[in-house]
C-alpha cells in the first residue's frame, strides 16, 4: 500500500521531465526556424540594402549627368516652380544675363527680370499645351537696358503629367542683330559711295584749275601786296577742299591691302606715337590692357593704323581739358549664328581692340550715324575719318562698332578675324 502511494509523484515527475524535454525540443526546433527565418530576412534586407544604394548612386549619376548637359548647353536655360521662383540657372544663363546662380536661385522670376516669363503655368490643366512655338524678342534684367533674344518656353509636368512649372531656353541675339545693322548700313554706304565718287570727280577737274591759276595769280604780286593775302587763302581753301576730295576718293575707290602678321602692341604704339603732341597738350593720360605679348594680327599694318590714328584722334579731340584714354586688347569667341552669317571667320574667334575714352559720351540716337560719310559734330571736321577707319577695318572683314560706357565716356570696338591660339 505504501508502495503504489510513492510510486505516483515519481512518475508524475517523469512525465513532467518527458513533457519539459518535449517543449524544450520544440522550443529549440521554434528557435531555429526563426533563426533561418532571420538569417534569410537579414540577407534579403542586405540585397535590398545593396539594390537601393545601387539605386541611389545611379541616380546620383543620373542628376549629375543631366545636370553637366544643362551647364554645357550654349542656350541659357532657366526653371521656375509654380510659385514663380526660380529654381533652376545655367551657365549659359548666368553668361547671357550676366547674374550669378547663386543670386538668383529661389527668387521670384519677376523679382529678377523686367519681362515675363513667357509661359502662362500658373492654374494650367493637365490637357494645357506644353510649350510655346521659338520666338523672338526682348529680354530684360531689372535695372538693366533690354537685349534681344531668341526664346521657347515650356511647361514641366511630374510622373503623373501634373503641372509642377516651366522652363525657358533662350539665346542671345546681341552678336547676330549687331552683325545684321552693320549689313545694312554697307549697303546704304556703298549707295552713298558711288553718289560720292561722281562728286569728287566733277569737283576735282575745276579745284586743279582754280589751285593752278592762283598760283599763277601770286607770282603777279609783291610780297606786300595786300591783294597776295587774298590769294594765299584762295591757295589754302582749294588745298582744304583738294584734301578732302582725297579723302572721299579713298572712300570710294576699292582698297587693296598687304596682308603681314603685325604686331598688336607695335600697331598701338606707332599710333600713340603720331598724337602725342595732342595727347600731351590736352593732358590725357593713357592706359593700355593690350593682354597677351607678342599679340599677332594678319591685316594691312600701314592701313590698320590709319583707321586706329582716325578713332583715337578722335576720341583725344572729346577730351580737350583733358581725361583719361584705355587701350585694350582680347581674344573672342562669336556664336554659331553670327559665324554662319560672316563665313569667313573659320574659327569663330576675334581680336577685339576697345579704345575708351572719359570724354561727353555720343548722343544715343547719334551713334548709328557716326560711321556715316560727311557726319560730324565738329566745326571744322569733314566727317570722313570715322567713315573711312570703317571702310579700312570692313576690307578686313572685320567690323568697328560705338556705345557709351555706363561710366561715361565713348567706347569704340574693331573686331578683327583672328587665326592665332
Amino acid at each position: 500500500m505504501n508502495v503504489q502511494l510513492n510510486k505516483q509523484p515519481a512518475d508524475n515527475l517523469a512525465q513532467a521531465l518527458r513533457t519539459f524535454n518535449e517543449s524544450t525540443i520544440k522550443l529549440q526546433q521554434a528557435y531555429d526556424v526563426l533563426q533561418l527565418k532571420f538569417g534569410a530576412l537579414n540577407r534579403k534586407l542586405e540585397e535590398t540594402n545593396r539594390e537601393l544604394s545601387s539605386k541611389v548612386i545611379e541616380i546620383s549619376e543620373i542628376k549629375e549627368y543631366l545636370n553637366s548637359i544643362l551647364q554645357s548647353v550654349t542656350n541659357g536655360v532657366i526653371a521656375v516652380n509654380l510659385n514663380d521662383e526660380i529654381t533652376a540657372f545655367n551657365k549659359a544663363a548666368e553668361q547671357i544675363t550676366h547674374l550669378n546662380r547663386e543670386e538668383v536661385i529661389g527668387r521670384p522670376f519677376s523679382e529678377v527680370f523686367e519681362t515675363d516669363f513667357g509661359a502662362d503655368f500658373k492654374g494650367a490643366s493637365e490637357a494645357a499645351p506644353r510649350g510655346t512655338p521659338c520666338i523672338s524678342c526682348n529680354m530684360q534684367v531689372r535695372g538693366n537696358y533690354p537685349f534681344p533674344v531668341r526664346e521657347s518656353a515650356s511647361l514641366t509636368r511630374d510622373g503623373s503629367g501634373k503641372v509642377t512649372g516651366a522652363v525657358k531656353v533662350f539665346e542671345d541675339l546681341t552678336e547676330l542683330r549687331e552683325l545684321e545693322e552693320q549689313a545694312r548700313r554697307q549697303d546704304r554706304l556703298a549707295a552713298l559711295g558711288q553718289m560720292a565718287a561722281t562728286v569728287a570727280h566733277e569737283i576735282r577737274n575745276p579745284l586743279g584749275g582754280i589751285e593752278g591759276f592762283a598760283s599763277l595769280l601770286a607770282r603777279d604780286f609783291d610780297e606786300g601786296d595786300p591783294r597776295s593775302k587774298l590769294v594765299t587763302k584762295i591757295q589754302e581753301g582749294a588745298r582744304s577742299l583738294n584734301r578732302v576730295v582725297n579723302e572721299l576718293l579713298m572712300f570710294t575707290r576699292p582698297m587693296k591691302l598687304d596682308f603681314r602678321k603685325v604686331d598688336v602692341a607695335n600697331l598701338v604704339e606707332g599710333t600713340l606715337g603720331f598724337l602725342s603732341e595732342e595727347i600731351k597738350k590736352s593732358g590725357i593720360d593713357v592706359s593700355k590692357k593690350l593682354g597677351s605679348a607678342g599679340l599677332k594680327v594678319l591685316c594691312d599694318g600701314e592701313q590698320l593704323k590709319r583707321a586706329l590714328f582716325n578713332i583715337v584722334l578722335n576720341a583725344v579731340q572729346a577730351m580737350p581739358h583733358g581725361g583719361s584714354l584705355t587701350i585694350g586688347c582680347r581674344k573672342k569667341s562669336l556664336s554659331r549664328e553670327a559665324r554662319q552669317m560672316l563665313g569667313h571667320t573659320r574659327n569663330g574667334r576675334w581680336l577685339e581692340l576697345s579704345i575708351k575714352d572719359s570724354g561727353p559720351g555720343i548722343e544715343e540716337n547719334e551713334i548709328p550715324r557716326i560711321f556715316n560719310p560727311f557726319y560730324t559734330t565738329k566745326e571744322k571736321g569733314t566727317g570722313l575719318g570715322l567713315a573711312i577707319a570703317a571702310k579700312i577695318i570692313e576690307a578686313h572683314r572685320g567690323q568697328v562698332t560705338a556705345h557709351n560706357s555706363p561710366r561715361g565716356g565713348a567706347v569704340f570696338v574693331i573686331s578683327l578675324p583672328f587665326e592665332g591660339q
